[in-house]
């Protein structure tokens, strides 16, 4: 068999794998939500349900939905973080399971700026705005799919047909 077959090969195969390579589909509820600001902290009702894809390889996470509770309202916007750390935490003891932590940062908008951690069962987010900061937490729902369907549901937010 020739050089050249063997590369093409080779590279059907890198191409094939990559397409079918598992991504992360993550919903992340709000179970607890409160704003910082003017030096007091106020509690509110959870908010919104966020719908994110972890694009681990990339080190990155698109929020493609953020619908809120009440009214299921769409909000438009499609930010992106960049995974500033991956850890693993617990010991594995009741109560303290381990698992995989992200850190995703993002700057969605003039002067804020968005952190998140996504654990398997929990995330925790902060926003800091120039006269507040936002802060939630809640549980997460994750799902694997193919990094084909990934990309096409990126695209499709991105158009607004989601």
């Amino acid at each position: 068999m020739k050089i050249t077959n063997i590369l093409a090969i080779a590279f059907l195969i890198a191409i094939g794998s990559a397409a079918n390579c598992q991504a992360q589909i993550i919903v992340a509820t709000e179970t607890q939500n409160g704003v910082y600001a003017d030096g007091m902290y106020k509690s509110s009702p959870p908010e919104y349900v966020s719908h994110f894809v972890l694009l681990e390889d990339q080190k990155k996470l698109v929020r493609t939905q953020l619908v809120r509770i009440k009214t299921g309202d769409i909000i438009a916007d499609h930010p992106e973080y960049k995974i500033l750390a991956e850890e693993m935490i617990g010991d594995g003891s009741p109560g303290h399971p381990k698992q995989k932590i992200f850190t995703p940062v993002g700057a969605p908008g003039t002067a804020a700026v968005e952190m998140l951690q996504i654990g398997e069962t929990f995330f925790n987010y902060c926003k800091s705005s120039i006269d507040a900061m936002f802060m939630a937490h809640g549980t997460i729902r994750k799902s694997i799919s193919s990094k084909e369907n990934i990309m096409k549901l990126l695209e499709q937010a991105k158009r607004g047909k989601r």
